[in-house]
């Protein structure tokens, strides 16, 4: 999937292995706590990696370069007799100039 911003064309992909410093860095760079944190990509990998969860990781990139990222993370809940399926999504951010 691709479309354009003021920096060109945006892509979206599946996270890849090696993706987690840019990824880092993307969301101190959007959140205050996350640049506070002292050790903020052993925090990411293991909230993000290591969860129990099911976690999917959605990377938007232009020219090669990660411009936003979102993180969902999927939960089993019980409704009644039934387990459902539901999902959670957390810190998605994207640079202010890869917005359009």
């Amino acid at each position: 999937m691709s479309y354009a911003c003021g920096l060109g064309e945006v892509s979206t992909r599946q996270y890849e292995d090696g993706d987690d410093e840019e990824i880092v860095a993307l969301l101190k760079n959007s959140f205050p706590y996350w640049g506070e944190r002292a050790h903020a990509l052993e925090y990411w990998r293991w909230r993000y990696q290591r969860s129990p969860l099911k976690t999917h990781i959605v990377v938007s990139t232009v020219r090669g370069r990660i411009a936003g990222v979102g993180h969902c993370m999927q939960l089993k809940i019980k409704l009644g007799n039934k387990i459902k399926t539901s999902f959670y999504d957390d810190d998605y951010a994207t640079y202010a100039r890869a917005r359009s």
